[in-house]
């Protein structure tokens, strides 16, 4: 999969291989600045339709402008961990 960041403060996942939306990531206040996706292991398309087969570790990290880093699990596409972030002033 790859992911991108818009300025309305989401994250949008696309699959690789066709380019199709697979879903949004929402929860920032601010637009997400970086993003990492943690290790997948396969997709396949039957039909019309593809599905994403991810491990049990499968995750996008995120880090947005308004200081927070967000963990997300692909299963479900909903924040799993929001670390805490303190005496990071200058981050």
């Amino acid at each position: 999969i790859v992911g991108c960041s818009l300025l309305d403060c989401t994250v949008k996942v696309f699959y690789t291989d066709t380019l199709k939306f697979f879903f949004s990531l929402y929860g920032h206040k601010l637009p997400v600045l970086c993003l990492d996706i943690s290790h997948l292991s396969t997709s396949t398309q039957s039909g019309n339709q593809s599905k994403l087969k991810t491990n049990d570790s499968a995750m996008i990290a995120t880090g947005s402008a308004d200081r927070n880093v967000k963990i997300w699990g692909l299963d479900f596409e909903d924040c799993h961990r929001l670390p805490t972030m303190t005496g990071t002033e200058n981050v």
